[in-house]
């Protein structure tokens, strides 16, 4: 997610990112792009919010960049649903390597279940 903000709106934009999004998520905050003054921060959104909020007022054009939500890992009755699904169309070792590649996990583990 890429959003343009006003230096005097970052903390509190930042703040409700990560009450809305996560404050575990990644960004990071650009400014004065492009120009001599560039300037990248990297960190989660609290963290940015955090800064900025105790930090003077940046000057410039503000860019924040929000990295994607951390993927969950799959349920076991998810992965138990999807195994049974597959085993119906096709060999069970077929299943596993199907699912394997699917949700990342290992193909042995997977057959044995």
């Amino acid at each position: 997610l890429i959003f343009f903000e006003s230096p005097r709106r970052l903390a509190e934009t930042l703040a409700a990112m990560a009450e809305a999004l996560g404050g575990t998520r990644r960004a990071a905050i650009g400014r004065e792009l492009t120009k001599a003054f560039e300037e990248t921060r990297t960190g989660t959104l609290r963290a940015l919010a955090e800064h900025y909020a105790a930090a003077d007022t940046p000057k410039g054009e503000i860019v924040i960049c929000v990295g994607p939500a951390e993927a969950k890992a799959d349920e076991p009755e998810d992965i138990d649903r999807l195994l049974l699904s597959l085993a119906a169309e096709m060999p069970a070792s077929k299943a596993a390597a199907e699912a394997a590649k699917m949700t990342g996990g290992q193909k042995q583990a997977l057959y044995r279940r």
